[in-house]
């Protein structure tokens, strides 16, 4: 498909989508589909790749490749990594066991299980699972380490909920 989509629903399995996308609900990408522009939607469940910016008014499941910034409300990224992407979610982060993020991450609360390279900015709560490795700059408002877990940088907890 080469061209801008503006729809209410969409489901791709095995598609190549060259253009913008614009959605007023909720998108589901399928293992091998590649879409090169930028997604907007509510919900989002991508098993397929994108090479833009991704920003949702709801909750974002990445189980693929992104090579662009995501905006949304909740986001849990699964199975791949990210780099040089900046994350801004309303509410909760959570970096799956296996996955590799480079780059900056602003949201209410963070749970990483996997690797995060970067800064990140929790307004509440950071938490680093047993086998989290977090390497940069931290900021929360708490802040939970599960034995096991490695840090390499800076944390500075506030305390403030």
């Amino acid at each position: 498909i080469l061209g801008n989509i503006k729809a209410k629903l969409l489901t791709a399995k095995a598609s190549m989508i060259k253009g913008d996308i614009n959605l007023t609900g909720d998108a589901v990408f399928e293992a091998e589909s590649v879409i090169v522009g930028n997604l907007n939607t509510d919900n989002l469940e991508l098993s397929g790749k994108i090479k833009g910016n991704i920003k949702a008014n709801g909750n974002v499941v990445v189980s693929d490749s992104v090579f662009g910034n995501i905006s949304c409300d909740n986001l849990i990224l699964q199975n791949e990594d990210l780099s040089d992407s900046e994350i801004t979610a309303k509410g909760h982060v959570i970096i799956e066991n296996g996955v590799s993020v480079k780059g900056q991450v602003k949201c209410r609360d963070i749970t990483i299980y996997g690797k995060l390279g970067g800064n990140a900015e929790a307004k509440e709560k950071a938490e680093i699972g047993e086998e989290g490795v977090f390497a940069g700059e931290l900021k929360a408002g708490s802040f939970g380490v599960h034995l096991g877990a490695k840090i390499t940088g800076a944390a500075n907890v506030s305390g403030q909920n």
